[in-house]
C-alpha cells in the first residue's frame, strides 16, 4: 500500500511541475527550462542509475546538443519544452557533428512537457554511424518516467518521491501573532518551505524575425579603399573590417541606410528583404546570390554563426536605441540616455510602474559660480546576448556613463561611476533594470528632432524579464538592519523604490 501511495504523490507532483512550465512558456518565461536542467539530475541519477550525471552546461554554457551527461555510463540527455520533429532532429544532427556519437552510448530527449505521438528522424547521420536512436525508446517525457518508476523498488520510490517533495511541493502558511506555523501535508512525511518568493532575473526575452537574408557582397575593396582616403572620405585603413568597407561602398554608391545588417565570410546578412528592388543594399552585393535561410538554421550551424547572429542582433539594437535618443559609447561598450536639446536640458521620462513615475535620464551638473558645465551624469545599460535552448535574451546590467559636453566621456568618468555604484544596493539596481525594460518595450515615439512620425520598432520584439518561483523569501527590512541610517534612508528614496507590477 505504501508503494501506491508513492506513486499516487509522484504522479500528482509531476503533474504540477508540467502545469507550471505549460503556463510559463506560454507567458514566454522560459527560465524554469533552464533551472529544469539542474532540478532533473537528482532525480534522473535515481531513475536511470546514473551516478556521475551532471548538468554539463555548468562547464560550457550552452553545450553543443546535450544538456546533462554521465561520462561513465556513457548516457547523455537533451532537456527541451520544444517537442517538435524539428527540434529532435536539431539536436542530432549537433549531436553527430561535434561527434558526441563516439562519446556517448545513448541520447535521450526528454520533453518538460507532453511529448507527440509520433516523430518523423532524419536518417542521413544515423545510417553513417553506430550510434542507435529510436524515437519511442529515446523521446521521454514524464509519463515514461512514471513507468520507469512503477517498477523500481520501495526504496528508490521514495527516494523518488522526496526529490520531488523538495522541489515541487506547494507550501501552506499560517500566520498567528507569535509565530510562522507549518501546515504539514499528511499525505507527505516532510515538513514543508515555509514561505517562496518570485526572483526576476536581468534577463529580457526576445524574438525576431524567422527569416534571414544572405548574399555574396559585389564591390573592388581596394578601389573603395582609395575612394575613402580622397578629401571628404571617411579614410578607412587597409585593416578595416568588410563592414566598414561594406558601408563606405554603400555611401560612395550614393545611399544611406540603417546600420541593421552584418557581414560575415564576404557575404551581407540581413533581416531586411534583399528581393526588395528599392533596398540600398542591392548595390552592394551579387543580386544572383540572394538566399533565404530559416534563422535558428544559421545560428545552429555553429559557434562562430552563432556570434555572427549576436553582432546582428547587437546592430539591430543599435538602430532601434537610436531613434529613441539613446546612444552606443562604442569604447565603453554601453548604451546611454542622450540630451535631448544642445542646452543640456534635464531629460526625464515617465513611466508607468505600480504607480506612476518619472526617472531623470540625463542631468548636466554646472561648476561652482555657474562657470559652465562640470560633468554630465548619463543612465547606461551593457547588453549581452543569450541564447537557452532555442530561445534569445538580452541580459541587461545597469550603469552609468559621464560626458563633459552630453557626447564625449569625461576623464574623470570612472571615479564618478565608482563613487555611484557604491551608493547603490539590489532594490535600486533592478528598479533601473525594470525601467530599462518598460523603456524598450514602450510604443514607437515620436523623436523630438529628427521626424515627424514614429519611427518604426526594427526587427527586435521584446517580451518580459524571466522570472520564477519557488526560492524562501528574504525579507529585505532584516538585511537592511545591517546598513546605517544614512544607507536606510536611501532605500527609502521614492525615485529607487521597486514597483512589482509595470
Amino acid at each position: 500500500m505504501k508503494q501506491v501511495a508513492l506513486i499516487y504523490r509522484i504522479t500528482e507532483l509531476f503533474a504540477n511541475f508540467v502545469t507550471q512550465i505549460k503556463g510559463l512558456n506560454s507567458l514566454n518565461l522560459y527560465d524554469i527550462n533552464i533551472i529544469s536542467e539542474t532540478i532533473l539530475v537528482p532525480l534522473f541519477k535515481e531513475i536511470f542509475q546514473l551516478p556521475d550525471l551532471k548538468n554539463v552546461n555548468e562547464d560550457l554554457i550552452n553545450y553543443p546538443s546535450i544538456d546533462l551527461a554521465d561520462d561513465s555510463k556513457r548516457v547523455a540527455f537533451q532537456v527541451t519544452s520544444t517537442k517538435t520533429s524539428k527540434k529532435v532532429n536539431d539536436t542530432l544532427q549537433l549531436f553527430f557533428k561535434h561527434d558526441l556519437d563516439k562519446k556517448y552510448d545513448r541520447l535521450y530527449c526528454y520533453i518538460l512537457t507532453e511529448k507527440q505521438d509520433t516523430y518523423t528522424i532524419n536518417c542521413t547521420k544515423l545510417g553513417e554511424s553506430e550510434f542507435v536512436f529510436k524515437p519511442d525508446r529515446d523521446i521521454l517525457d514524464y509519463k515514461d518516467l512514471l513507468k520507469k518508476v512503477k517498477i523500481l523498488g520501495v526504496d528508490r520510490i521514495e527516494k523518488i518521491e522526496m526529490i520531488l517533495e523538495e522541489q515541487f511541493a506547494v507550501t501552506e502558511k499560517l500566520r498567528d501573532s507569535r509565530q510562522d506555523i507549518i501546515i504539514e501535508d499528511p499525505s507527505s512525511w516532510k515538513v514543508k518551505l515555509i514561505n517562496n518568493e518570485t526572483l526576476y532575473s536581468n534577463l529580457l526575452g526576445i524574438t525576431f524575425p524567422d527569416k534571414l537574408y544572405i548574399a555574396t557582397l559585389d564591390f573592388d575593396r581596394k578601389s573603395v579603399l582609395k575612394a575613402s582616403r580622397c578629401e571628404g572620405g571617411n579614410y578607412l585603413k587597409n585593416s578595416a573590417s568588410m563592414r566598414q568597407v561594406a558601408r563606405e561602398a554603400l555611401l560612395q554608391n550614393g545611399y544611406k541606410f540603417a546600420n541593421d545588417w552584418t557581414c560575415h565570410e564576404n557575404n551581407l546578412i540581413t533581416f531586411h528583404n534583399l528581393h526588395d528592388e528599392f533596398n540600398p543594399l542591392l548595390n552592394i552585393i551579387d543580386q544572383g546570390t540572394i538566399e533565404e535561410f530559416e534563422t535558428d538554421g544559421f545560428f545552429l550551424i555553429d559557434s562562430d554563426h552563432e556570434n555572427v547572429f549576436r553582432g546582428l542582433l547587437h546592430l539591430c539594437l543599435i538602430r532601434f536605441l537610436y531613434q529613441k535618443n539613446v546612444g552606443w559609447k562604442h569604447e565603453e561598450r554601453v548604451f546611454a540616455f542622450l540630451p535631448e536639446t544642445a542646452e543640456l536640458e534635464k531629460r526625464e521620462i515617465n513611466w508607468r510602474g505600480k504607480v506612476n513615475a518619472k526617472r531623470t535620464v540625463f542631468e548636466a551638473y554646472m561648476k561652482k559660480k555657474n562657470e559652465g558645465v562640470s560633468y554630465c551624469k548619463h543612465l547606461a545599460f551593457k547588453t549581452f546576448y543569450r541564447r537557452y535552448e532555442d530561445r534569445w535574451f538580452i541580459e541587461i546590467i545597469p550603469t552609468w556613463y559621464i560626458s563633459y559636453d552630453g557626447w564625449k566621456k569625461s576623464r574623470f568618468g570612472q571615479e564618478k561611476i565608482k563613487f555611484f555604484k557604491r551608493l547603490e544596493r539590489n532594490q535600486s539596481v533592478f528598479n533601473h533594470i525594470k525601467f530599462i525594460t518598460y523603456f524598450l518595450k514602450e510604443k514607437e515615439q515620436q523623436m523630438q528632432f529628427f521626424e515627424s512620425k514614429p519611427e518604426p520598432r526594427g526587427f527586435l520584439k521584446f517580451h518580459e524579464l524571466a522570472k520564477f518561483t519557488g526560492h524562501p523569501n528574504i525579507d529585505d527590512n532584516d538585511w537592511n538592519k545591517n546598513e546605517d541610517k544614512e544607507r536606510q534612508k536611501q532605500q527609502l528614496n521614492p525615485q529607487q523604490q521597486l514597483f512589482p507590477d509595470f
